[in-house]
């Protein structure tokens, strides 16, 4: 992360604390500040995830409430307070369609083995405020590398927070709309995801049926790119 940025949140830049936990105390090993430049009530670390070595991060104020989101991996086994974190990622839609001022992309932010969903609850011309939600996927057998899956996660009706909250597994997506339904009495609607963490063309699930042995913990993530996100999830 920038430097200029760490531990600075004045005019509401944000910043987000790691701890870790040993003998039962947990302790601060460090705090980082948004990577790049941000602007005033940019909000870094208002929405974060975590999953093994992977840390997910949104910054829905990011320039006229457009926002942002983060990906970043602790750089080895053993680096206990990230202190050489610097393999980073910007998740952006592509092709990028422009989001909108207002889209709070980064307001809430959940993380998979392979997947990645980020809550925009404000995205749409305003005051429509549908709200979506943007999947990314590790596109290869890389611990940094994600796209965007251009999957039709959109509110259905103006002023539902569609986005509002998210959460993720290994193949379901829930989407939270806070104001959906009738009443307002808030929905969720699920979507089913497929990885291709090696990037050999062929969805995860597809290679597992076919062979079993590539996912000896039935999670539908093979075996191989989870070993290579976290040696610790190796099962065989």
């Amino acid at each position: 992360p920038n430097a200029d940025n760490t531990a600075d949140i004045n005019g509401n830049l944000g910043a987000i604390e790691l701890y870790t936990t040993a003998g039962g105390n947990w302790a601060r090993v460090n705090r980082f500040g948004s990577p790049t430049f941000s602007t005033a009530g940019s909000r870094f670390g208002e929405a974060v995830a975590i999953h093994g070595s992977t840390v997910a991060v949104g910054e829905p104020g990011y320039v006229a409430e457009r926002g942002r989101a983060w990906v970043f991996e602790q750089a080895f086994v053993g680096d206990i307070d990230w202190s050489a974190a610097s393999s980073l990622d910007l998740l952006v839609p592509a092709p990028d369609p422009g989001i909108p001022g207002g889209a709070r992309m980064g307001a809430a932010i959940a993380i998979s083995d392979c997947s990645v969903v980020v809550g925009g609850p404000g995205n749409g011309v305003v005051p429509t405020f549908n709200g979506q939600a943007w999947v990314f996927s590790r596109a290869s057998n890389s611990e940094n590398n994600w796209a965007y899956l251009e999957l039709p996660l959109l509110g259905i009706n103006p002023g539902d927070g569609y986005g509002d909250a998210v959460a993720i597994n290994s193949r379901t997506v829930a989407i939270g709309a806070w104001l959906g339904g009738s009443l307002d009495a808030g929905t969720v609607t699920l979507s089913q995801v497929s990885c291709d963490c090696d990037g050999d063309g062929t969805p995860d699930l597809e290679q597992i049926a076919a062979d079993l042995s590539l996912d000896c913990n039935a999670d539908g993530v093979i075996d191989s790119c989870q070993i290579l996100w976290d040696p610790d999830l190796d099962c065989d």
